[in-house]
């Protein structure tokens, strides 16, 4: 009723829409127009809104939205399996994190920016600017970047296969996909060598082909 719109305990826990909040502070929407299960931010002019939310179009009931309330768009999701989705709804059963580059207009936007810190010179003395790791500690795993059709999937990848933590650390192989399906094509050895056409080329360069 109107008289249990707020509620504040004795042990200090607040609830709006609840008399029974669950934390120290509990919001709870209603099911009548405007009883809305998030936190709206809005300038002196009213001009630009934003909010804060679970529920509601395009957000599953147990995920959390950050809408823009002036267009209704939803410029970030993150779904109730923890994918996070920015400028798209979240694909379920797909990536962890994934972005849409759209600028506020709607047109082409760049993806991602990564700037490093570093101030060294050389390679080898320098922090990465971006890192990819594989959380399997044993020999033989493999970090990939994927290069990928929005209709045929996969089509190109480089790799990292750490084939021997004491001596060999890791190769460096390239992947392509063709007519005759998805395959190495060129792998450089730890040890510097490399090949085209095989997987363990034994010379400072080794090309192979079958015919």
């Amino acid at each position: 009723s109107a008289a249990n719109r707020f509620t504040i305990l004795s042990g200090g826990s607040v609830g709006i829409g609840t008399t029974a909040p669950l934390a120290l502070l509990h919001l709870k929407g209603g099911t009548a127009t405007g009883e809305k299960s998030h936190i709206l931010f809005e300038n002196t002019a009213g001009a630009k809104k934003f909010a804060i939310g679970g529920g509601g179009s395009g957000v599953t009931n147990n995920g959390l939205g950050f809408r823009n309330v002036t267009d209704n768009t939803l410029p970030m999701i993150i779904d109730d399996g923890g994918r996070v989705g920015v400028n798209q709804t979240p694909l379920v059963n797909n990536f962890a994190f994934q972005v849409t580059g759209k600028q506020p207009n709607g047109t082409d936007a760049r993806v991602v920016y990564l700037k490093g810190a570093g101030t060294a010179t050389s390679i080898g003395s320098t922090g990465p600017t971006l890192a990819l790791q594989n959380t399997n500690t044993t020999v033989n795993n493999i970090v990939k970047l994927s290069f990928e059709s929005a209709s045929s999937g996969e089509t190109v990848s480089l790799n990292a296969i750490n084939t021997n933590h004491s001596s060999h650390y890791g190769d460096f192989a390239i992947n392509t996909r063709g007519s005759l399906g998805y395959s190495e094509k060129m792998r450089v050895m730890a040890d510097g060598h490399v090949g085209i056409g095989t997987t363990s080329p034994a010379a400072q360069l080794e090309v192979y082909k079958s015919t």
